[in-house]
Protein backbone atom coordinates (compact mmCIF):
# COMPACT_ATOMS: atom_id res chain seq x y z
CA UNK A 1 0.00 0.00 0.00
CA UNK A 2 1.19 3.52 -1.03
CA UNK A 3 2.20 5.95 1.44
CA UNK A 4 0.99 9.65 1.71
CA UNK A 5 4.29 10.55 0.91
CA UNK A 6 4.88 8.36 -2.19
CA UNK A 7 1.40 9.45 -3.83
CA UNK A 8 2.76 13.19 -3.26
CA UNK A 9 6.03 12.15 -4.85
CA UNK A 10 4.20 10.31 -7.72
CA UNK A 11 1.55 13.37 -8.36
CA UNK A 12 4.01 16.07 -8.31
CA UNK A 13 6.47 13.74 -11.11
CA UNK A 14 3.28 13.72 -13.35
CA UNK A 15 2.86 17.65 -13.41
CA UNK A 16 6.58 17.94 -14.52
CA UNK A 17 6.04 15.65 -17.15
CA UNK A 18 2.71 17.34 -18.04
CA UNK A 19 4.12 20.77 -17.78
CA UNK A 20 7.43 19.85 -20.35
CA UNK A 21 4.91 18.16 -23.14
CA UNK A 22 2.70 21.37 -22.88
CA UNK A 23 6.04 23.79 -23.27
CA UNK A 24 7.38 21.54 -26.36
CA UNK A 25 3.79 21.41 -27.78
CA UNK A 26 3.78 25.31 -27.84
CA UNK A 27 7.73 25.75 -29.32
CA UNK A 28 6.43 23.32 -32.07
CA UNK A 29 3.51 25.50 -32.71
CA UNK A 30 5.00 28.91 -32.72
CA UNK A 31 7.67 27.00 -35.70
CA UNK A 32 4.95 26.05 -37.56
CA UNK A 33 3.17 29.14 -37.33
CA UNK A 34 6.52 31.36 -38.42
CA UNK A 35 6.58 29.21 -41.37
CA UNK A 36 3.10 29.47 -42.49
CA UNK A 37 3.45 33.15 -42.22
CA UNK A 38 7.01 32.93 -44.45
CA UNK A 39 4.57 30.74 -46.94
CA UNK A 40 2.22 33.48 -46.99
CA UNK A 41 4.24 36.79 -47.39
CA UNK A 42 6.06 34.70 -50.42
CA UNK A 43 2.57 34.28 -52.29
CA UNK A 44 1.34 38.03 -51.61
CA UNK A 45 4.99 39.01 -52.92
CA UNK A 46 4.10 36.92 -55.95
CA UNK A 47 0.74 38.12 -56.42
CA UNK A 48 1.58 41.45 -56.26
CA UNK A 49 4.78 41.36 -58.65
CA UNK A 50 2.31 39.25 -61.00
CA UNK A 51 -0.60 42.45 -60.81
CA UNK A 52 2.09 45.38 -61.64
CA UNK A 53 4.83 43.52 -64.00
CA UNK A 54 7.52 45.07 -61.53
CA UNK A 55 9.78 43.55 -58.17
CA UNK A 56 10.50 45.29 -55.92
CA UNK A 57 14.01 44.57 -54.83
CA UNK A 58 13.60 45.63 -51.04
CA UNK A 59 11.07 43.46 -51.01
CA UNK A 60 13.26 40.24 -51.22
CA UNK A 61 15.37 41.54 -48.54
CA UNK A 62 15.69 38.70 -45.75
CA UNK A 63 13.19 38.33 -43.30
CA UNK A 64 13.54 36.52 -40.06
CA UNK A 65 11.67 33.32 -39.55
CA UNK A 66 8.38 34.82 -36.88
CA UNK A 67 5.07 35.78 -36.78
CA UNK A 68 6.45 39.58 -36.26
CA UNK A 69 8.42 39.78 -39.31
CA UNK A 70 5.72 38.28 -41.77
CA UNK A 71 3.57 40.99 -40.54
CA UNK A 72 6.18 43.80 -40.53
CA UNK A 73 6.89 42.37 -44.17
CA UNK A 74 3.23 42.86 -45.55
CA UNK A 75 3.12 46.56 -44.16
CA UNK A 76 6.60 46.96 -46.12
CA UNK A 77 5.00 45.96 -49.13
CA UNK A 78 1.91 47.39 -48.69
CA UNK A 79 3.53 51.24 -48.72
CA UNK A 80 5.64 50.45 -51.74
CA UNK A 81 2.79 49.68 -53.79
CA UNK A 82 1.43 53.57 -53.16
CA UNK A 83 -2.18 53.58 -54.08
CA UNK A 84 -2.89 50.28 -54.10
CA UNK A 85 -5.35 49.44 -51.59
CA UNK A 86 -6.89 45.63 -51.68
CA UNK A 87 -5.97 43.84 -48.09
CA UNK A 88 -3.96 41.68 -48.80
CA UNK A 89 -5.20 37.58 -48.04
CA UNK A 90 -5.39 36.33 -44.75
CA UNK A 91 -3.21 33.30 -44.24
CA UNK A 92 -4.45 29.89 -44.85
CA UNK A 93 -4.81 27.84 -41.75
CA UNK A 94 -2.67 24.94 -41.43
CA UNK A 95 -3.36 21.43 -41.27
CA UNK A 96 -5.05 20.51 -37.88
CA UNK A 97 -2.64 17.98 -37.63
CA UNK A 98 0.02 20.40 -37.16
CA UNK A 99 -1.86 22.74 -35.61
CA UNK A 100 -4.28 21.19 -33.11
CA UNK A 101 -3.14 20.68 -29.71
CA UNK A 102 -2.98 17.40 -28.22
CA UNK A 103 -6.10 16.23 -26.06
CA UNK A 104 -4.95 16.85 -22.92
CA UNK A 105 -3.88 13.46 -21.42
CA UNK A 106 -6.06 12.60 -17.52
CA UNK A 107 -3.42 11.28 -15.12
CA UNK A 108 -5.28 9.01 -12.53
CA UNK A 109 -5.39 10.82 -8.91
CA UNK A 110 -6.06 10.44 -5.80
CA UNK A 111 -7.46 13.21 -3.87
CA UNK A 112 -5.61 13.87 -0.67
CA UNK A 113 -7.28 16.26 1.65
CA UNK A 114 -5.67 19.84 1.45
CA UNK A 115 -4.16 19.29 -2.03
CA UNK A 116 -4.87 20.30 -5.31
CA UNK A 117 -3.07 18.49 -8.19
CA UNK A 118 -1.21 20.89 -10.63
CA UNK A 119 -3.19 22.13 -13.77
CA UNK A 120 -2.87 22.76 -17.32
CA UNK A 121 -0.55 25.82 -17.95
CA UNK A 122 -0.33 25.61 -13.89
CA UNK A 123 4.11 26.02 -13.96
CA UNK A 124 4.29 26.92 -9.65
CA UNK A 125 5.27 24.56 -7.50
CA UNK A 126 2.51 23.78 -4.64
CA UNK A 127 3.56 25.30 -1.89
CA UNK A 128 5.48 22.39 0.65
CA UNK A 129 3.18 23.82 3.32
CA UNK A 130 -0.18 23.24 1.81
CA UNK A 131 0.61 19.86 1.76
CA UNK A 132 -1.14 18.16 4.89
CA UNK A 133 0.83 16.58 7.63
CA UNK A 134 -0.16 12.68 7.06
CA UNK A 135 -1.92 11.21 10.26
CA UNK A 136 0.01 9.47 12.42
CA UNK A 137 -0.55 6.16 12.19
CA UNK A 138 -2.30 4.51 14.69
CA UNK A 139 -2.23 0.71 15.83
CA UNK A 140 -6.23 -0.57 15.35
CA UNK A 141 -7.97 -2.03 18.29
CA UNK A 142 -7.38 -6.05 18.57
CA UNK A 143 -10.53 -7.78 18.08
CA UNK A 144 -11.53 -9.73 20.88
CA UNK A 145 -14.30 -12.55 21.00
CA UNK A 146 -16.55 -12.10 24.08
CA UNK A 147 -16.54 -15.26 26.06
CA UNK A 148 -19.33 -17.39 26.34
CA UNK A 149 -21.69 -17.11 29.06
CA UNK A 150 -21.37 -19.23 31.97
CA UNK A 151 -24.33 -21.16 33.46
CA UNK A 152 -24.31 -21.07 37.20
CA UNK A 153 -26.28 -23.61 39.36
CA UNK A 154 -27.80 -21.68 42.84
CA UNK A 155 -30.29 -23.47 44.99
CA UNK A 156 -33.52 -22.52 45.36
CA UNK A 157 -34.34 -20.81 48.20
CA UNK A 158 -32.59 -20.50 51.40
CA UNK A 159 -30.38 -22.59 53.58
CA UNK A 160 -28.69 -22.54 56.68
CA UNK A 161 -26.41 -24.76 59.00
CA UNK A 162 -26.16 -28.67 58.75
CA UNK A 163 -29.10 -31.25 59.05
CA UNK A 164 -26.53 -34.16 58.61
CA UNK A 165 -29.33 -36.77 57.92
CA UNK A 166 -29.71 -34.91 54.48
CA UNK A 167 -26.12 -35.41 53.86
CA UNK A 168 -24.61 -38.64 51.28
CA UNK A 169 -21.47 -39.51 50.70
CA UNK A 170 -20.09 -38.37 47.23
CA UNK A 171 -16.16 -38.66 46.32
CA UNK A 172 -15.24 -38.73 49.47
CA UNK A 173 -16.90 -35.79 50.51
CA UNK A 174 -20.48 -35.44 52.83
CA UNK A 175 -22.64 -33.98 49.97
CA UNK A 176 -26.29 -32.43 50.30
CA UNK A 177 -28.48 -34.92 48.32
CA UNK A 178 -29.88 -31.68 45.88
CA UNK A 179 -26.73 -30.99 45.19
CA UNK A 180 -25.65 -34.48 44.68
CA UNK A 181 -28.74 -34.96 42.30
CA UNK A 182 -27.72 -31.50 40.23
CA UNK A 183 -23.82 -32.77 39.76
CA UNK A 184 -25.81 -35.54 38.10
CA UNK A 185 -28.12 -34.05 35.84
CA UNK A 186 -26.14 -31.09 34.99
CA UNK A 187 -24.36 -31.20 31.42
CA UNK A 188 -20.37 -31.03 31.83
CA UNK A 189 -18.64 -27.73 31.73
CA UNK A 190 -21.87 -26.50 34.71
CA UNK A 191 -20.35 -23.97 37.21
CA UNK A 192 -21.72 -24.96 40.62
CA UNK A 193 -22.37 -22.66 43.52
CA UNK A 194 -21.70 -24.53 46.57
CA UNK A 195 -21.61 -23.81 49.66
CA UNK A 196 -18.85 -25.58 52.01
CA UNK A 197 -19.35 -25.54 55.77
CA UNK A 198 -16.88 -26.34 58.53
CA UNK A 199 -17.39 -28.47 61.71
CA UNK A 200 -14.91 -26.06 63.15
CA UNK A 201 -12.15 -28.31 66.21
CA UNK A 202 -13.80 -27.01 69.55
CA UNK A 203 -10.61 -26.41 71.19
CA UNK A 204 -9.78 -23.92 68.68
CA UNK A 205 -8.90 -21.48 70.97
CA UNK A 206 -10.48 -17.22 70.20
CA UNK A 207 -9.40 -14.73 72.53
CA UNK A 208 -7.99 -16.66 75.21
CA UNK A 209 -10.87 -18.92 75.72
CA UNK A 210 -11.56 -22.56 73.76
CA UNK A 211 -14.93 -22.79 72.00
CA UNK A 212 -15.64 -25.51 73.77
CA UNK A 213 -15.15 -22.77 76.93
CA UNK A 214 -17.42 -20.74 75.15
CA UNK A 215 -20.00 -22.87 74.91
CA UNK A 216 -20.55 -24.47 78.28
CA UNK A 217 -20.82 -21.01 79.69
CA UNK A 218 -23.66 -20.15 76.74
CA UNK A 219 -24.87 -23.71 77.81
CA UNK A 220 -24.74 -22.92 81.64
CA UNK A 221 -26.68 -19.89 80.90
CA UNK A 222 -29.69 -21.41 78.28
CA UNK A 223 -30.43 -23.91 81.58
CA UNK A 224 -30.32 -20.75 83.89
CA UNK A 225 -34.39 -20.97 84.07
CA UNK A 226 -34.68 -23.87 84.34
CA UNK A 227 -32.62 -24.00 87.27
CA UNK A 228 -34.00 -21.89 89.59
CA UNK A 229 -37.35 -23.05 88.55
CA UNK A 230 -36.05 -26.89 89.91
CA UNK A 231 -35.12 -24.64 93.00
CA UNK A 232 -38.02 -23.32 94.28
CA UNK A 233 -38.87 -26.82 94.77
CA UNK A 234 -35.78 -28.02 96.50
CA UNK A 235 -34.52 -25.10 97.68
CA UNK A 236 -36.22 -26.30 101.53
CA UNK A 237 -34.63 -29.23 101.35
CA UNK A 238 -30.81 -28.19 100.11
CA UNK A 239 -30.37 -25.34 102.78
CA UNK A 240 -29.74 -28.34 105.45
CA UNK A 241 -26.73 -29.55 103.27
CA UNK A 242 -25.08 -32.45 104.71
CA UNK A 243 -27.69 -33.19 107.18
CA UNK A 244 -29.61 -34.75 104.63
CA UNK A 245 -26.59 -37.32 104.25
CA UNK A 246 -26.33 -38.04 107.53
CA UNK A 247 -29.66 -37.85 108.89
CA UNK A 248 -29.51 -35.30 111.18
CA UNK A 249 -31.45 -33.10 108.89
CA UNK A 250 -34.35 -31.91 111.09
CA UNK A 251 -37.02 -33.35 108.27
CA UNK A 252 -36.35 -36.55 109.27
CA UNK A 253 -35.36 -37.23 105.09
CA UNK A 254 -32.27 -38.72 104.28
CA UNK A 255 -31.15 -38.41 101.02
CA UNK A 256 -27.96 -40.78 99.23
CA UNK A 257 -24.62 -39.17 99.26
CA UNK A 258 -24.79 -39.56 95.03
CA UNK A 259 -28.25 -37.91 95.05
CA UNK A 260 -26.79 -35.05 97.15
CA UNK A 261 -23.73 -34.73 95.23
CA UNK A 262 -25.51 -34.55 92.02
CA UNK A 263 -27.60 -32.09 93.10
CA UNK A 264 -25.28 -29.79 94.86
CA UNK A 265 -23.68 -29.63 90.89
CA UNK A 266 -26.33 -28.99 88.85
CA UNK A 267 -27.08 -26.12 90.72
CA UNK A 268 -23.63 -24.58 91.42
CA UNK A 269 -23.10 -21.48 92.69
CA UNK A 270 -26.96 -20.69 92.71
CA UNK A 271 -27.15 -22.30 95.96
CA UNK A 272 -24.51 -19.51 97.73
CA UNK A 273 -26.80 -16.97 95.88
CA UNK A 274 -30.51 -17.67 97.22
CA UNK A 275 -29.13 -20.14 100.61
CA UNK A 276 -27.27 -18.32 103.23
CA UNK A 277 -26.68 -19.46 106.66
CA UNK A 278 -29.04 -22.36 106.37
CA UNK A 279 -31.37 -20.14 105.30
CA UNK A 280 -33.53 -20.05 102.01
CA UNK A 281 -33.73 -16.89 99.94
CA UNK A 282 -37.41 -17.88 98.41
CA UNK A 283 -38.47 -14.52 97.81
CA UNK A 284 -34.89 -13.27 96.06
CA UNK A 285 -35.24 -16.56 93.85
CA UNK A 286 -38.69 -15.40 92.34
CA UNK A 287 -37.73 -12.15 91.90
CA UNK A 288 -34.85 -13.32 89.61
CA UNK A 289 -37.01 -15.67 87.90
CA UNK A 290 -39.50 -12.87 86.78
CA UNK A 291 -36.67 -10.89 85.83
CA UNK A 292 -35.36 -11.60 82.04
CA UNK A 293 -32.18 -12.80 82.03
CA UNK A 294 -29.32 -11.54 79.83
CA UNK A 295 -27.92 -13.38 77.14
CA UNK A 296 -24.39 -12.49 76.87
CA UNK A 297 -23.11 -16.02 77.21
CA UNK A 298 -24.48 -17.44 73.85
CA UNK A 299 -23.85 -13.99 71.56
CA UNK A 300 -19.55 -14.28 72.95
CA UNK A 301 -20.08 -17.79 72.09
CA UNK A 302 -21.50 -17.26 68.60
CA UNK A 303 -19.14 -14.42 67.89
CA UNK A 304 -16.25 -16.48 68.48
CA UNK A 305 -18.07 -19.34 66.36
CA UNK A 306 -18.42 -16.94 63.53
CA UNK A 307 -14.98 -15.91 63.70
CA UNK A 308 -13.46 -19.32 63.82
CA UNK A 309 -15.27 -20.83 60.53
CA UNK A 310 -14.17 -17.28 59.01
CA UNK A 311 -10.45 -18.12 59.86
CA UNK A 312 -11.33 -21.80 58.43
CA UNK A 313 -12.91 -20.38 55.42
CA UNK A 314 -10.67 -17.87 54.52
CA UNK A 315 -7.65 -20.67 55.07
CA UNK A 316 -9.26 -22.54 53.12
CA UNK A 317 -10.19 -20.36 50.34
CA UNK A 318 -6.45 -19.96 50.05
CA UNK A 319 -5.71 -23.47 49.21
CA UNK A 320 -8.80 -23.63 47.03
CA UNK A 321 -7.00 -21.05 45.06
CA UNK A 322 -4.06 -22.64 44.60
CA UNK A 323 -6.33 -25.62 43.02
CA UNK A 324 -7.78 -23.00 40.71
CA UNK A 325 -11.41 -23.01 42.18
CA UNK A 326 -12.41 -19.61 43.23
CA UNK A 327 -14.47 -19.09 46.63
CA UNK A 328 -15.16 -16.48 49.45
CA UNK A 329 -16.38 -16.37 52.71
CA UNK A 330 -20.10 -15.02 53.12
CA UNK A 331 -20.70 -13.95 56.52
CA UNK A 332 -24.29 -14.13 56.27
CA UNK A 333 -24.24 -17.93 56.87
CA UNK A 334 -20.72 -18.56 57.76
CA UNK A 335 -20.03 -20.35 54.70
CA UNK A 336 -17.79 -20.70 52.09
CA UNK A 337 -19.34 -20.01 48.55
CA UNK A 338 -17.25 -21.74 45.96
CA UNK A 339 -17.61 -21.93 42.10
CA UNK A 340 -16.62 -25.16 40.55
CA UNK A 341 -17.79 -27.57 37.64
CA UNK A 342 -18.11 -31.19 38.67
CA UNK A 343 -14.75 -32.71 37.43
CA UNK A 344 -13.22 -29.87 39.67
CA UNK A 345 -15.42 -30.09 42.58
CA UNK A 346 -14.82 -34.40 42.83
CA UNK A 347 -11.10 -33.40 43.20
CA UNK A 348 -10.89 -30.96 45.51
CA UNK A 349 -9.52 -31.56 48.80
CA UNK A 350 -8.49 -29.46 51.91
CA UNK A 351 -5.96 -30.59 54.35
CA UNK A 352 -7.29 -29.14 57.61
CA UNK A 353 -8.73 -32.61 58.76
CA UNK A 354 -12.29 -31.02 59.69
CA UNK A 355 -15.48 -32.18 58.42
CA UNK A 356 -17.11 -30.30 55.65
CA UNK A 357 -20.67 -30.56 54.84
CA UNK A 358 -21.18 -28.85 50.69
CA UNK A 359 -24.76 -28.10 49.77
CA UNK A 360 -25.91 -25.66 46.65
CA UNK A 361 -25.31 -22.44 47.93
CA UNK A 362 -28.46 -19.99 47.86
CA UNK A 363 -27.70 -16.67 46.12
CA UNK A 364 -27.85 -13.74 48.34
CA UNK A 365 -28.68 -10.45 46.94
CA UNK A 366 -25.47 -8.71 45.52
CA UNK A 367 -23.66 -12.19 44.69
CA UNK A 368 -21.52 -11.63 42.21
CA UNK A 369 -21.28 -14.71 39.29
CA UNK A 370 -17.72 -16.37 38.66
CA UNK A 371 -15.28 -13.98 37.01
Amino acid sequence: MKTYHKITEELLERRDQYLAAQKKKRNTLIKAGGLVCVLAAAWLLVFGLGKQNRVDPSIMTATPIGPASAASAQESGDSREGSSTQAAPQPLPADNTDTQPAPQETLPVTTLPGFTPPTAGNDTAPDPSAIPTPPAESTPPKETTAAPPVTVIWADGASFGVDPASYEPWNGKQVAYTLAQALEEQPDGTVFAIAAFPIVDDQLVIDGKTLAEYEAEAREERMLPEKLAQLTKEGDLLKYGEALVDGTAPIGETWARSLYEERVAFYGELLDIYIQDGVFLEDKLWEAMMTPQPNTAQLAYDAALRRAREQVCRGAAEELAMQGIESGYREADGTLVLFATEKAFASLTLSDGLEWYFSLAFREAGTPEPA
